[in-house]
C-alpha cells in the first residue's frame, strides 16, 4: 500500500466540501481527520495537511482549496462548442484557451468537436466572448448552450462512489448583485485560498478588512446559496480518471424532471444539466458527465445506466473527451491577487 498516496486521496477527498471556515482551517481539517477510524498511519496535524495539499497542487491533482460559486449566482456563463476542421483543431484551441474568460476547454468526438465554457459578470460580458470568437472564426458553427437548469452540478468529484454527495445547502435562485468590495474579495479567493497556516490574515490584508469580516462575508455567501461549496478542487485525469463522456439526450419536457432525476442521484453520474436544443443542428437538452479509467469503462457505464432507467428510446449522442485543452475555475473578475497559493509553510 503507498501510505503517502492513500492518504492525499483522503484528504482531496475529505476536504471538497465543509472546509472550516475558522481561523487556522488547515489545524481544523487535520483535527477532524484524526478523529476518523482511519486504516492510515498518517499523522494528521496542520503541518502534514498543509505539505500534502501543497505536492497535491504541484503534482496536478489538486487544482485549488478554495470556493464553487453557483451557477449564475454571481455572474454568467454558457456552454459553447465549435465544429473544428481537424486540422485546424490545435490552433484554434490555443486561440481560446488565451481568453480570461474561458476555464474549461475540451475537444469531443462529435462533428462540434471543441467545446468550451464561457464566463462573465453578466450576460453582455459573455455574448462579447462569443461575439470575438464569430469574428475570429467566421467560418466555424458555434453554439451557445446556457444553462436552464442544474439538477447535479458543483458538489466536488467524489473520489467515493458510495458516499456521492448531495446538495443541502440553498440554491442561488436569482443574480446576486456584489458590492465594489465583494467583488474584490472575489478576485482575491476565486482562484484559490492560500496554503498557509493563517490564510485569511493574508486575503485581509490585501483585501483591506479584518480577518472576522473575510470569514463573515464566506460564511454569508455559503448560507445564501452563491457559493455552492468551499474545499478542494480536483483534476480527475490525474487521480486516474483519464476517460470522460459527455452523454446528452433529446428528453421531452413532460420527462425530463424524472430522467434527471434518477441520473442525478446514480454514483456513476457527475453532473446532470439542462441546457437548450439548437433546433436540428442540436436536438438534446439533457446532459450528463460519466467518468472513468478508460474509454470502455465509460462507455459501458453509459450503458448501462441506459438499461436500468429505461432510456434507450431517447435519441442521444456521447461525446468522448478526447484532449484536455484548458482546466481551470472560473473567474468572474481579473485575479487581483499574487500568487498566495504557492507560499511555503
Amino acid at each position: 500500500m503507498d501510505t503517502l498516496f492513500d492518504s492525499t486521496r483522503y484528504l482531496l477527498n475529505a476536504c471538497q466540501r465543509e472546509f472550516p471556515l475558522v481561523s487556522r482551517p488547515y489545524a481544523a481539517l487535520a483535527k477532524n481527520l484524526s478523529s476518523d477510524a482511519l486504516p492510515l498511519p498518517a499523522q494528521w496535524n496542520e503541518r502534514h495537511v498543509l505539505r500534502l495539499l501543497q505536492s497535491a497542487q504541484r503534482d496536478g491533482a489538486l487544482s485549488r482549496v478554495g470556493p464553487v460559486f453557483a451557477p449564475h449566482g454571481i455572474g454568467m456563463s454558457t456552454l459553447a462548442a465549435l465544429a473544428v476542421p481537424v486540422a485546424q483543431l490545435d490552433d484554434v484551441a490555443e486561440w481560446i484557451n488565451a481568453m480570461p474568460e474561458v476555464n474549461h476547454n475540451y475537444a469531443r468526438s462529435h462533428r462540434y468537436n471543441l467545446w468550451f465554457v464561457v464566463t462573465g459578470r453578466d450576460e453582455s460580458d459573455v455574448q462579447a466572448s462569443l461575439q470575438a470568437i464569430r469574428e475570429r472564426w467566421p467560418e466555424l458553427p458555434l453554439l451557445d448552450l446556457p444553462l436552464v437548469n442544474a439538477f447535479y452540478i458543483d458538489l466536488g468529484f467524489g473520489l467515493d462512489d458510495a458516499n456521492k454527495p448531495h446538495d443541502t445547502l440553498p440554491r442561488a435562485e436569482q443574480r446576486y448583485f456584489l458590492s465594489g468590495a465583494e467583488w474584490r474579495l472575489v478576485a482575491l479567493i476565486q482562484t484559490g485560498f492560500p496554503l498557509h497556516r493563517r490564510p485569511w490574515q493574508t486575503i485581509a490584508r490585501a483585501w483591506g478588512g479584518s480577518e472576522r469580516e473575510v470569514l463573515d462575508t464566506l460564511k454569508r455567501w455559503l448560507d445564501m446559496g452563491i457559493v455552492k461549496r468551499y474545499g478542494t478542487v480536483l483534476r480527475h485525469r490525474e487521480l486516474g480518471y483519464r476517460a470522460n463522456a459527455m452523454w446528452v439526450m433529446d428528453i421531452p419536457a413532460q420527462d425530463i424532471e424524472r430522467v434527471a432525476g434518477v441520473l442525478a442521484q446514480a454514483p456513476e453520474v457527475r453532473l446532470c444539466y439542462e441546457r437548450p436544443r439548437r433546433g436540428a443542428e442540436w436536438p438534446y437538452n439533457l446532459f450528463c458527465m460519466v467518468h472513468g479509467k478508460c474509454r470502455e469503462s465509460v462507455e459501458a457505464s453509459v450503458a448501462e445506466l441506459a438499461a436500468r432507467f429505461d432510456l434507450q428510446e431517447y435519441p442521444n449522442a456521447i461525446l468522448i473527451g478526447e484532449h484536455r485543452y484548458k482546466q481551470r475555475g472560473a473567474w468572474y473578475a481579473a485575479p487581483t491577487k499574487p500568487d498566495l497559493l504557492r507560499k511555503i509553510v
